[in-house]
């Protein structure tokens, strides 16, 4: 019974130490959630200064922009894609026929290869 109890020990304090270590791991690593929260925020802030100035063009652009950036770290496609024509919409501005056509986003990573 004793070499039980040593043996689960044991093993309880290697798992332990491989969680911390995996904790430790992933706390220090924080660009992705960065990237997620701080790009969008500055990408928007454009947007609001080209529509200030009454550059819709330039709004259009840095949207679909944001839309790609958006696309590119894992968003969901067609989620995203609703959201870029409504804001579009808003303000005026129709969705690009090449960003009509796609449907997922595999037609998105095709284009270039």
């Amino acid at each position: 019974m004793e070499q039980f109890i040593i043996v689960a020990l044991i093993a309880f304090a290697i798992i332990s130490i491989i969680f911390f270590v995996k904790m430790w791991q992933m706390t220090n690593d924080i660009r992705v959630m960065r990237d997620a929260f701080a790009f969008p925020i500055a990408f928007k802030y454009e947007i609001k200064k080209a529509l200030v100035h009454g550059d819709k063009e330039k709004a259009k652009k840095i949207m679909i922009d944001l839309f790609l950036y958006k696309i590119s770290i894992g968003s969901h496609f067609v989620a995203e894609k609703n959201y870029l024509e409504n804001s579009l919409l808003h303000i005026g501005m129709e969705l690009p026929e090449q960003i009509k056509k796609m449907e997922h986003i595999d037609d998105f990573n095709v284009l270039y290869q």
